[in-house]
């Protein structure tokens, strides 16, 4: 082995020989082929690693080049679809390679205009000689050169054309027609008579179209719906909307072209729209995430390039954190006196404080989940009507001491008595969630208090999560409050925390009305700052 990287010396021969491994997301570029290996033949050492580095240096300029090359498909591991080599299909196999050309014709042209003039001369008579071959080709009816062209195709469209003999004659006829307007409009381009664009072809003219294989990319949510529906399960309308947005914009990069033949150009393409759009990267992240699931039940190798275009770095996206004691009072006050709040939200937030309960959990009760008796307040959290909870774990029955909070006292008591829902000037959505309106009415208000985003309505379940920690308070109980699910695998099977009510749970409630009464005083103390 020479001390040149990509020389080896073969003894038995006595000879130098380079090589080196064509890169696997290039392979369809160059016919598949593993490794490039030219024999440099009985030379100096010196002279074999000079020649051996200039050949590494061009072989990784084409590969470079081949990436940068749309019409290059990277998904090495797509399956290989037969098309038979008819009328219809010979027509786009053609336009395909046509395209191909005229992205290589444009590339060349861009070099040639800043070059010597020299070498636009030589450019010239190169163009002659290419149209005189083409002119020639086509009249005595040669085939070698359009089967070679069909082979690279088939490479780098993952396809697999079933040749006879009459359809390829027809392709080889149709073929050298085509080279020989290419070459003659790139003879008359660099003439100043015309231009490239003159060649352009029609996305839904070309190869690969999804009407012979493959998944059109708006088609990836309805996919997804079928699969939740065939075990029994209903797709959120939200959540299938949020995944047709996606889908629509990976659909206008690929036009016709399958999503089973994705490229990471092709994943760039996306993000890059995305990027434009205004998102924001962990917005782009979550995205390429939720492309990547789409996908993962049509193509291992499209999932596999949307997962590889996922940032592996933090992307600067924190979490909520609790409020301290004063925060909290800030935001009770806020909500009595700021005249833009609904009269009910100090009520919603005493409530957040009581319970820790979600915002949409709270805004969706009915009055009669709500009791009392001789120990206090019990909200039972179910499902009822069209009410919704976000998980199992969230169904439980919660004890409130709103002996520190009279006003609470008092309002609960009106409302029961008055019946209907608790919060009735909270309507849901268009999915038929509720919280929307009244997180982002309260959290504009604390922003004109915290600079801090991390402080927001919801920062609520933190903060009452950390008192509870805080009291040394059961793990299973705080669990149990919040609605989260079992995560020891005994609670979770034989002894579960859907076996705690609120008789068990009632030790809790005094731990977050001591929590309601320090905020209530603090906020008592001073005027809004």
């Amino acid at each position: 082995m020479a001390g040149t990287k990509y020389l080896t010396y073969e003894k038995k021969r006595a000879r130098f020989v380079f090589q080196i491994r064509v890169p696997q997301d290039v392979k369809p570029a160059f016919d598949g082929r593993t490794t490039i290996r030219q024999s440099l033949g009985n030379i100096s050492q010196a002279e074999a690693e000079s020649r051996a580095a200039a050949l590494a240096k061009h072989w990784r300029a084409k590969f470079d080049k081949a990436r940068r090359n749309p019409a290059v498909c990277f998904a090495t591991d797509a399956a290989i679809v037969e098309l038979a080599l008819d009328e219809d299909i010979s027509a786009r196999a053609v336009a395909a390679w046509q395209g191909l050309q005229l992205a290589l014709l444009h590339e060349t042209l861009t070099r040639l205009r800043a070059a010597p003039e020299l070498d636009w001369n030589e450019a010239i008579g190169l163009a002659d000689e290419g149209f005189a071959v083409a002119r020639r080709r086509l009249a005595r009816g040669h085939a070698d050169d359009a089967l070679s062209a069909l082979e690279t195709l088939e490479s780098r469209s993952c396809v697999r054309f079933k040749r006879m003999t009459f359809e390829t004659n027809a392709f080889a006829e149709r073929w050298n027609h085509c080279a020989l307007v290419v070459a003659k409009t790139w003879r008359e381009v660099l003439r100043g008579d015309t231009s490239l664009d003159i060649l352009a072809v029609p996305p839904d003219a070309v190869l690969p179209l999804t009407r012979f294989f493959g998944t059109r990319a708006n088609a990836l949510p309805l996919k997804w719906r079928e699969r939740l529906e065939s075990i029994g399960k209903t797709a959120l309308q939200k959540t299938f909307e949020k995944y047709a947005g996606i889908a629509e914009t990976l659909d206008e990069v690929l036009a016709e072209r399958p999503v089973e033949l994705l490229r990471p150009c092709d994943v760039s393409d996306v993000i890059t729209r995305w990027r434009e759009r205004g998102n924001k990267p962990a917005t782009i992240a979550s995205k390429v995430s939720m492309l990547a699931s789409l996908l993962r039940p049509l193509s291992p190798a499209a999932t596999a390039i949307c997962q590889a275009a996922i940032p592996r770095t933090h992307l600067g996206k924190a979490g909520r954190r609790p409020f301290s004691d004063e925060q909290l009072a800030t935001l009770h006050r806020i909500c009595t006196s700021d005249e833009y709040l609904h009269s009910d939200d100090k009520h919603l937030v005493e409530l957040m404080m009581l319970t820790g309960a979600r915002l949409g959990e709270l805004l969706q009760l009915h009055t009669e989940q709500v009791s009392q008796d001789r120990l206090g307040w019990t909200i039972a959290f179910l499902e009822r009507d069209k009410a919704r909870l976000k998980t199992a774990a969230s169904d439980r029955d919660l004890p409130i001491d709103a002996s520190a909070t009279p006003e609470l006292h008092a309002w609960l008591r009106a409302r029961t008595a008055a019946g209907g829902r608790l919060f009735p000037d909270s309507p849901p959505d268009k999915y038929g969630h509720y919280g929307n309106a009244e997180s982002k009415r309260l959290n504009r208000a604390l922003r004109k208090h915290f600079a801090d985003r991390r402080l927001v309505l919801q920062s609520i379940r933190n903060t009452v999560g950390q008192a509870l920690r805080r009291a040394e308070v059961d793990p299973r109980v705080r669990r149990r409050f919040l609605g989260h699910a079992d995560i020891d695998i005994h609670d979770k099977h034989y002894d579960s925390a859907e076996l705690l009510g609120a008789a068990d749970l009632i030790g809790a409630a005094p731990v977050l009305a001591d929590l309601a009464a320090r905020v209530r005083r603090l906020s008592r103390a001073d005027d809004l700052p």
